[in-house]
């Protein structure tokens, strides 16, 4: 199954850099923390800073140009305590525009077209990028003013801007140029073009060279040619258009009949699907529909991935998607969803889905179509089912949740889940736990993040199931690698817990030690009279040392750190050195 794997490789990176956070210093709620507001063009932005990065701040804003960045750069990941936001890092990325960065300018930019700040804004775009490129003559810069130009209906604008950035030596000017050429047909152009990008190892040139070779656009029809170069810009390309290489190596890697080959290919177009490259959802979904040998991906994940598709808004996914609704594929055949998902096809462009969904109404199908539309995106559909359980209606509700569901969705086994958990009256009542906790774990296994904290604490303290520590750490990696602070924080205690027993282990022969010296004294002194009565002891140095109760030096060490550690951990001192064992 390759969803349930694909969050392996993140977490192991993930957990190491928070095992890292003691060594590097990162912002922190323990160091301090001030309200602070940026401007980001759009409005003032309030945010919480933290320790090292209210430095970052103060000097960003005495001039120190690296500093803005650096502290953007740290918004924008959630760096530390500090809360991930677009809308801050555009507000720092601005600050070092203004002071002079070329590359803040783009960023800016970017962020500003894309919407991922507040919403799109293709004129405060303009506004950064024309600064990058016309005053500061950073040329990549250029390459984002061309785009925003496109997007403001001055196409001719754009195509003189990339040009000219391309001749500077702008490598994403010179993907925009030579797409466009390619596009319109002009491989005279386009092709040398895609071969300069290649040979400096530029993915965007080798896909468009694999592209070319795949369907003889300009050159002669050559497959093994296309697979190489796809190859050579997945793995080892830079720049954009990687997910464009990895698509179409990942497609080729499945046209084989080793199973090795095949499975890393899934690998590729999970990881691209994931990116939101809807072609590559669309053939990782058909390999188990279409029923290829040696995959992993099972019939439920291809549902899913055509359902991603379709999400994305590709015509084949819907079309694929309401293929397997019709003839029963995988899951129960169902030609109400299935015309309503051709319907969306049909008005995505996809002629044959227009016949398609003809006859399916010929045949009464939009009489079955579900009261949620099927064809909406996922969340939607979702949130619909919620609304109708609030308004008195949980069978329609639990209609959709289900469906979904076989789909693979975890949001939507996550919803059913609860529903089953906690009982849904008129549905599931009374309630049905262990199938409820199945669904939490099913969403759980593949990143649903409250899913996976949930099931993770109750394998922690055995709510429902056998306590189970390495299976609850294990899915609160999952949660917090998706980058849950909540989940981060539990993970770091969860770590910890080991200590925490020692520690208290620990304590308590302490405080045994520390309530005994009155019984021990009446021991040891009972025994030195009847020593003394008998004429048997004597003053000497080796029988003084056996009468000693007191602590060795070492042994004295080895209390103090302990209980500073304790002071540590329980708050009553902010101060634990890195010399002391137990911190």
């Amino acid at each position: 199954m390759i969803r349930v794997s694909n969050w392996l490789p993140r977490a192991a990176v993930v957990m190491a850099a928070l095992s890292c956070v003691a060594a590097s210093k990162i912002p922190s709620l323990a160091d301090g923390y001030r309200e602070s507001t940026i401007y980001t063009g759009q409005q003032n932005m309030p945010f919480k800073n933290y320790g090292i990065a209210i430095k970052w701040e103060q000097a960003c804003h005495k001039g120190q140009t690296d500093m803005c960045i650096k502290m953007a750069e740290a918004a924008a990941e959630g760096l530390g305590d500090l809360e991930a936001s677009n809308k801050t890092a555009l507000g720092f990325y601005k600050t070092a525009c203004e002071q002079g960065s070329g590359l803040a300018c783009t960023r800016a930019a970017r962020i500003a077209l894309d919407g991922s700040a507040l919403r799109v804004d293709p004129l405060l775009a303009k506004t950064f990028a024309e600064r990058g490129c016309n005053q500061l003559k950073y040329q990549d810069a250029c390459a984002v003013l061309a785009e925003v130009l496109v997007a403001t209906g001055d196409a001719q604008g754009a195509t003189a801007v990339a040009d000219s950035a391309c001749a500077a030596g702008a490598s994403e000017a010179c993907r925009q140029k030579a797409w466009k050429l390619y596009d319109d047909g002009d491989t005279a152009q386009a092709l040398p073009i895609f071969t300069q990008g290649c040979d400096a190892k530029q993915a965007w040139g080798c896909a468009g060279l694999a592209d070319a070779h795949e369907k003889g656009k300009g050159v002669t029809r050559n497959r093994s040619q296309a697979m190489a170069y796809a190859k050579t810009g997945c793995e080892q390309g830079q720049g954009g258009g990687r997910h464009i290489a990895c698509r179409q190596h990942g497609t080729y890697l499945t046209y084989t009949a080793d199973k090795a080959s095949i499975n890393k290919g899934e690998q590729y177009l999970n990881a691209n699907c994931d990116y939101g490259d809807a072609p590559s959802c669309v053939w990782i979904g058909k390999l188990p529909l279409r029923g290829k040998q040696g995959i992993t991906t099972t019939m439920t994940e291809g549902l899913y991935y055509e359902r991603r598709a379709c999400d994305l808004s590709s015509a084949e996914g819907c079309a694929e998607l309401a293929m397997a609704y019709e003839v029963g594929n995988g899951i129960s055949s169902d030609t109400g969803t299935a015309v309503a998902l051709y319907d969306k096809a049909c008005r995505l462009g996809d002629q044959p889905s227009c016949a398609k969904a003809q006859d399916l109404a010929g045949q009464g199908a939009r009489n079955l179509t579900p009261i949620i539309d099927p064809s909406l995106p996922v969340m939607e559909q979702l949130l619909k089912a919620q609304a109708l359980v609030d308004a008195g209606n949980p069978m329609e509700a639990a209609i959709t949740a289900y469906r979904l569901n076989n789909e693979g969705n975890e949001y939507a086994a996550w919803l059913l889940g609860g529903w089953m958990y906690y009982g849904l009256p008129g549905v599931f009542d009374p309630p049905r736990k262990e199938d409820g906790f199945i669904l939490f774990e099913n969403a759980a296994r593949v990143g649903h993040v409250e899913a996976a904290i949930w099931v993770g604490m109750a394998y922690w303290y055995g709510d429902g199931v056998e306590v189970d520590e390495d299976k609850g750490m294990g899915y609160m990696r999952i949660a917090a690698e998706r980058g849950s602070e909540k989940a981060i924080a539990i993970y770091r205690s969860m770590e910890l817990e080991p200590v925490r027993r020692e520690n208290a282990r620990r304590q308590a022969e302490y405080e045994a030690w520390a309530n005994r010296p009155r019984s021990a004294w009446d021991d040891a002194l009972s025994a030195w009279g009847r020593a003394v009565s008998s004429g048997a002891y004597s003053y000497s140095s080796s029988n003084y040392s056996s009468m000693s109760s007191g602590n060795s030096v070492s042994s004295i060490i080895d209390n103090s750190n302990f209980n500073n550690a304790i002071n540590y951990y329980s708050g009553s001192t902010s101060v634990c050195s890195s010399s002391n064992p137990y911190c």
